[in-house]
């Protein structure tokens, strides 16, 4: 993923960790376990990285360099072995990550972590179109957030077990690329 954030940087997430790139120099910022960064979003100052078992997030300190805080600590319950974090979306005033296991908002007003509820399944991909989130469960269909819960909008058997690569509007309409 890639990401720019307000002072036009760019940020992409790399297997060594967080390359930041400042229109003239390319600096590297691993994270804490060494892991690879699978997401980055830039969201209200902030640099926000998903990993293996890490999710967090950067900012500059006094010098401009940049200083992760680890959110894993802030997760309802504990994290699932192996839990990697995939897409980062940023609505008002939520960051939203997504892995394979679960959906998290992250509240930037008050630091809180709440997990969304979801029907059991392999979560697949995150889309933010017009303000609401969307996302696929195996072999349950497409579901947006509604009210800290998720909500089918395409069922099943609608998707003929397709995995969607993007949802964007049309109009009135919902379009889904699988």
């Amino acid at each position: 993923m890639i990401s720019q954030g307000p002072d036009k940087n760019i940020y992409v997430a790399n297997s060594r960790g967080l390359l930041e790139f400042t229109g003239s120099e390319w600096h590297l910022f691993p994270v804490p376990n060494q892991s690879i960064v699978r997401s980055v979003h830039a969201a209200e100052g902030k640099i926000f990285t998903g990993a293996y078992m890490e999710f967090g997030y950067w900012e500059e300190d006094e010098t401009g360099y940049l200083k992760y805080t680890s959110l894993v600590d802030s997760f309802p319950g504990a994290l699932r072995d192996g839990e990697q974090f995939w897409h980062i979306s940023h609505i008002n005033n939520f960051v939203i990550t997504q892995s394979f296991e679960g959906v998290y908002l992250y509240n930037l007003r008050s630091a809180e972590i709440a997990r969304i509820t979801t029907p059991p399944g392999v979560i697949r991909n995150l889309f933010e179109v017009d303000n609401k989130v969307y996302f696929q469960i195996d072999g349950r269909g497409l579901f947006s957030i509604i009210d800290n819960t998720a909500e089918v909008v395409i069922p099943a058997e609608f998707l003929g077990g397709d995995e969607i690569m993007h949802v964007d509007r049309s109009g009135n309409s919902l379009r889904v690329i699988t």
